[in-house]
């Protein structure tokens, strides 16, 4: 999107899709709204002030720049800042581009004949007159080069806010994007449990549709509930870890400081504190919406295989010490984890040649 509107500040209005029908040889940053446009184009348009600071021109021959609309004055729009009265002054159409036509003589030094104009430029250094073996430069002052980016325009206009403690707990490898998605909303108390919608008028009584408790929330549905409590007590074993018993958000403090690093055992509890979420939401939904009931063992075997396949698709993971233990409890080969240059420069020495895995 602000790719096409930096498009159309340099004239090119025919490109990316935009229709040259729409400006007609005008410019973007002074037609008006139409009375029925598009929902694109009244978007478009809506955003000019929000850009126009932003898009500014390094002057060169000054035949493609908007004299009194585009963003190439210290002062940026001499229309704006002048008014109409600079149009009467120098005789100029509104849409005239051809900066030349503001100077009379040959002589560099000669000042601007009109008495408006004069006022916007006769005491600015001479790198506003046109220079005539160079054209004019589009520039996206967000960035040194004056190139445009999307990042750039997306850190200049996101809402920031501090970054949060469990950052590296929900995103970054080895997750799985509609998981993360899901723990994400779950950490944010997001998701639509039961006194959520209650508090929404949607639902009367906020009973927990795993084991009928009288309140839903996610402190409840994720470790208090009798049956996601032995889905993650199965699910702990196979990670051989305890977590105690805390409020969710405390939870979640505790999980990020606890899976910290990218060892094979940090990967899987992970995963598995992913997945296991992910799941119980899923089975929560079945219930509710579909009528379909799983015993815990179904789902603990489901949040399993969904840690082993994302684990199989992994290669060059860092070895340290307990991670045959790991290997063995969740049946996967070794080849997933790095090996050393000890252990390869001591297979050398003996002589044995053992196959290599490929690094892609």
């Amino acid at each position: 999107m602000f790719g096409i509107c930096f498009r159309v500040g340099n004239v090119q209005c025919g490109v990316n899709g935009l229709s040259p029908t729409y400006l007609k040889g005008k410019s973007f940053w002074g037609i008006k709204m139409p009375s029925d446009p598009s929902w694109v184009w009244r978007k478009l348009l809506s955003l000019r002030d929000l850009i126009f600071p932003i898009i500014k021109f390094k002057l060169g021959n000054g035949e493609n720049v908007f004299l009194w609309h585009d963003n190439w004055h210290p002062f940026g729009s001499l229309l704006l800042r002048y008014g109409s009265r600079i149009l009467y002054d120098t005789n100029l159409p509104g849409n005239s581009k051809d900066l030349t036509q503001l100077y009379r003589g040959q002589n560099k030094s000669q000042q601007p004949v009109h008495h408006s104009y004069n006022l916007a430029i006769g005491r600015v250094n001479k790198s506003l007159k046109p220079s005539l073996d160079s054209p004019d430069i589009p520039v996206w002052s967000l960035i040194a080069d004056g190139s445009f980016s999307i990042h750039s325009a997306w850190e200049c206009w996101r809402d920031k806010g501090p970054k949060v403690t469990w950052s590296n707990l929900v995103w970054g490898p080895p997750v799985i994007p509609r998981v993360s998605f899901i723990v994400w909303l779950a950490i944010h108390e997001r998701l639509n449990t039961g006194d959520r919608l209650q508090i929404f008028g949607l639902l009367m009584s906020p009973s927990c549709p795993l084991c009928c408790a009288l309140e839903e929330n996610h402190s409840h549905l994720f470790f208090r509930c009798h049956y996601s409590s032995r889905i993650w007590a199965v699910i702990q074993a196979k990670c051989n870890s305890h977590w105690p018993s805390l409020p969710w958000l405390e939870l979640v403090e505790f999980a990020t400081t606890s899976i910290n690093g990218k060892s094979l055992k940090c990967m899987i509890m992970k995963l598995s504190f992913h997945c296991t979420i992910y799941h119980i939401w899923m089975e929560r939904n079945s219930r509710i919406f579909s009528k379909v009931f799983k015993p815990e063992e179904v789902v603990t075997n489901s949040i399993i295989q969904m840690v082993r396949g994302r684990l199989l698709s992994m290669e060059n993971v860092k070895a340290y010490a307990g991670d045959n233990w790991y290997l063995e409890q969740w049946n996967l080969p070794s080849k997933i984890l790095l090996q050393s240059q000890t252990a390869a420069a001591e297979r050398n020495l003996s002589g044995v040649n053992y196959p290599t895995l490929r690094v892609e």
